[in-house]
């Protein structure tokens, strides 16, 4: 059942709506993420249960922020490389931005 909720994070997400495709600086952050998030960093293990739920809202943003993961880790209100290590926890997110980047001729990203 876990693995179907990582899936459908990655794959099936709901439609972006309106107040998620805004300005970085305007996006308010779930009440789930916010609990997550300390000094610009998220806590959250790749096998929690919240994972699968927190890893939609960081697809989303990036997507609403057009794969730019600079302004979706501010919008989330967290640093980039933190952005980066999250979506790395779940390697399947990290290789799609990077095949996106890749047909963009922009290098792929690494998590540290």
């Amino acid at each position: 059942m876990f693995r179907l909720r990582i899936n459908l994070a990655l794959r099936w997400r709901s439609p972006l709506s309106e107040a998620d495709c805004c300005p970085a600086e305007e996006y308010r952050p779930s009440e789930l993420w916010r609990e997550r998030t300390r000094a610009r960093k998220i806590a959250c293990n790749p096998e929690h249960r919240d994972f699968p739920a927190i890893l939609a809202e960081a697809l989303n943003v990036l997507e609403a922020q057009d794969d730019n993961p600079d302004e979706a880790a501010r919008a989330l209100g967290i640093s980039s490389s933190q952005f980066i290590k999250f979506l790395a926890k779940e390697p399947a997110a990290l290789a799609a931005l990077n095949e996106r980047r890749k047909a963009h001729g922009v290098k792929p990203l690494r998590s540290r």
